[in-house]
């Protein structure tokens, strides 16, 4: 089954064309960057699959179906930026709201809480949130339905260091359980930390490149790695406390999960091949 389908899309503001024949198809799992600067029609494309502009030519389809039918969004998530979360209402009333909708039981919103580590802070009223905190509450709501497609508008946009690293666990996390991610940034590092699977986004037109499909990763730790289940795992070059990965025996968000659980901490990590950075100077002539 598509997940989704994009043929020939136009959409116009007035008789100024800002999409112009878009071709998009998502299939499987996995996260899936757009990538594209300011005013190139990102966050046009995303209201677009998501039915909240018209198109003005061309198929949208999602699981197969065209994208303005409703039954569509019980398996779809699209949260737009944290503007679209109500200062006055507690992070809890916002999954009541869903409960309601998405007939969710109480069960799996306490599960999806605990797994986000908001716990501490979902009684309170959103306005008194933090950037990072409304984040976190955003994903958690995309994520509460088990949607098979996910839609998130630049989620790591004004973050703090400590959570982009958590954002990008949760993403990757999300993506390994089986829902595809279509994700927007600027943040073309974080982009090459989840992905190698990039849509370029240029004059109104997509470009879809499989980057990175051989490269090396090399993580630094604190101290020299001694868990016997990494030793003996194949896909892990260990020397010492640094363990190198190709990227054609594992990927980079499979071995940042694994990676990730080890008590020995992960302090840096080196990408060594062309990064999206790279290929996005050369596509927008930077």
């Amino acid at each position: 089954m598509s997940i989704l389908k994009i043929t020939d899309l136009v959409v116009k503001y007035g008789s100024k064309p800002v999409l112009k024949g878009i071709d998009l198809e998502i299939d499987s799992p996995g996260i899936y960057a757009l990538v594209g600067p300011n005013g190139s029609g990102k966050t046009t494309l995303l209201n677009a699959i998501s039915n909240l502009i018209p198109k003005s030519s061309g198929k949208i389809t999602v699981f197969n179906s065209d994208n303005s039918n409703i039954s569509n969004y019980k398996d779809m998530s699209y949260f737009p930026d944290q503007r679209v979360l109500y200062p006055y209402l507690t992070g809890y009333d916002h999954f009541n709201i869903l409960m309601n909708v998405y007939k969710i039981d109480k069960g799996t919103v306490k599960r999806t809480i605990e797994k986000f580590n908001i716990e501490s802070y979902i009684g309170k009223k959103v306005g008194e949130y933090s950037l990072g905190m409304k984040q976190h509450l955003l994903i958690a709501l995309s994520s509460v339905i088990k949607p098979k497609l996910m839609i998130l508008d630049e989620p790591m946009n004004g973050l703090d260091p400590s959570n982009i690293v958590k954002i990008r666990k949760l993403l990757i996390d999300i993506a390994n359980e089986g829902t595809a991610i279509l994700i927007s940034s600027h943040n073309l590092f974080e982009i090459d930390m989840m992905t190698s699977k990039v849509y370029f986004l240029k004059d109104g037109k997509l470009m879809y490149e499989e980057l990175k499909l051989e490269e090396r990763v090399i993580f630094s730790f604190e101290k020299d790695i001694v868990d016997e289940s990494i030793k003996t795992d194949t896909r892990f070059k260990i020397e010492g406390s640094s363990i190198e990965v190709n990227t054609k025996d594992i990927s980079k968000s499979e071995a940042l999960s694994i990676l990730g659980e080890l008590p020995n901490k992960i302090v840096d990590f080196k990408i060594q091949s062309k990064s999206s950075e790279d290929r996005y100077r050369e596509i927008f002539e930077i």
